[in-house]
């Protein structure tokens, strides 16, 4: 077993890649970028900061600002996240020989 090089696509993977192929780049960012990453870290972290500040929730205004603020960051991290899994999977040349 070599741990460097990656393993052959089985037929039922090369069949769910191409499903999701199918459905489109911008499809692909948003479910597995922007809601499989960015949401789910945009929670964690602001669930870790109020918990690292024993859990104190701050007062409207701040919570407002700084939850929309995250909220932008992450996403816009989950949508480069996104976006560059599609071009590592689907669009980078295959190094098999």
């Amino acid at each position: 077993m070599n741990l460097f090089k990656p393993a052959a696509l089985s037929p039922k993977q090369i069949e769910r890649r191409e499903r999701i192929r199918a459905k489109g780049r911008q499809y692909f960012i948003f479910t597995w970028g922007i809601l499989g990453w960015g949401i789910p870290v945009f929670l964690v972290t602001t669930l870790w900061r109020w918990y690292d500040h024993g859990w104190h929730v701050p007062s409207h205004g701040e919570l407002y600002f700084e939850m929309f603020f995250e909220l932008v960051i992450w996403t816009g991290g989950g949508y480069w996240f996104g976006a560059r899994m599609w071009k590592r999977v689907f669009e980078e040349p295959s190094r098999e020989v």
